[in-house]
């Protein structure tokens, strides 16, 4: 929770949160994890990144801090391949 939220709130909305079934909390990481992906493609698409430049850049926004150079190459390699196999 930001720092404005006051801790009475931040437990009950952790209690809240805690109190749905382990599946529905699932399904809203998920969600949120698919729209946070949107949210920065369409960042790199306004500015004007298509292709394999969006798929790297993606790719690095996304993953660069978690993955080893080799590994983020590698994700880069099969974002670009998915991404052409996309196009209609």
């Amino acid at each position: 929770m930001s720092a404005d939220t006051s801790p009475d709130i931040a437990t009950r909305y952790a209690q809240r949160l805690m109190a749905l079934p382990p599946a529905r909390r699932v399904a809203m990481c998920f969600d949120m994890s698919t729209s946070a992906r949107a949210m920065v493609r369409r960042s790199l698409e306004q500015q004007g990144l298509t292709g394999d430049q969006l798929a790297d850049a993606l790719v690095a926004r996304l993953y660069a801090t978690d993955l080893s150079p080799k590994a983020l190459a590698e994700c880069q390699r099969r974002v670009r391949q998915r991404l052409r196999h996309a196009a209609p």
